[in-house]
């Protein structure tokens, strides 16, 4: 099998604390602090400043197609953050064990389409075998309130 690659809608994106300690509403519109707002490219978020928040993308994904236990190695998340807002880290989780984190990030600007290595885009182990149902997990770090939009997400998988 030659690789492919699984992908996500940023709509599927989803923090790990919502509500007003966390987010404003977004256009002020009632409830976006509990869940963001919806648009046609994805889901925007409100967050409020000195927040450092994590998201969870959920992929869904096989771990066994053919026959054949499925390795992963390539994962990114697609967002747009203005200058005040950072990506701080970025994790790939299998069920419930981290298989991959990168910290010490410092990363902002327009990746509504892109992925880019080292900045939303990161190389996993090439033998990293898939057990179940894999999720990305993204901390962003706000110094004032502003609001961040996510695209989507994807997983290179290969046998």
């Amino acid at each position: 099998m030659a690789d492919y690659v699984q992908t996500v809608s940023g709509h599927a994106i989803i923090p790990a604390h919502g509500g007003p300690d966390n987010f404003a509403n977004v256009d002020g519109l009632a409830w976006t602090d509990q869940q963001g707002l919806g648009e046609l490219d994805g889901k925007r978020f409100r967050i409020r400043g000195g927040k450092s928040i994590d998201f969870y993308v959920p992929i869904t994904n096989p771990a066994i197609f053919g026959g054949v236990r499925l390795k992963a190695d390539y994962a990114a998340v697609t967002f747009s953050l203005p200058p005040t807002a950072l990506l701080i880290a970025f994790q790939v989780i299998d069920r419930t064990t981290p298989v991959f984190s990168r910290d010490g990030l410092a990363v902002t600007g327009n990746f509504r389409r892109v992925w880019v290595e080292n900045s939303n885009a990161f190389i996993l182990s090439e033998n990293m075998e898939v057990q179940g149902a894999l999720a990305i997990k993204v901390t962003i770090l706000s110094g004032a309130e502003t609001d961040i939009t996510f695209t989507g997400a994807g997983i290179r998988f290969h046998n």
